[in-house]
């Protein structure tokens, strides 16, 4: 059962800052499981993203980039977008989801 969870995935958490007046900016990106048949990784995965993005950023926004192979609805999705996760989602060319 452990091995159902272990996945070569990758996440990069960055945190900028600007180098006069100050200001931070956190920027996460991620590469999620993308078999269908895994939800539970998927959400598992989006989740531990989402807090980790969370406490790095100390109250500085993040932009929360990546491939999350999840559809509008599903787990991994609701983990990255519910009141728990961040905040509501928006595509490159500012449309909401």
């Amino acid at each position: 059962e452990v091995e159902r969870w272990r996945r070569n995935n990758v996440g990069l958490l960055l945190e900028l800052e600007r180098v006069s007046g100050g200001g931070r900016l956190v920027v996460a990106n991620a590469h999620l499981y993308w078999n269908p048949a895994h939800e539970d990784v998927k959400a598992a995965q989006a989740h531990l993203l989402a807090t980790s993005a969370l406490a790095f950023a100390r109250g500085a926004p993040v932009v929360l980039a990546g491939d999350f192979n999840a559809l509008p609805g599903s787990e991994a999705y609701l983990a990255l977008t519910s009141e728990d996760g961040l905040v509501a989602p928006r595509v490159e060319d500012g449309c909401d989801l």
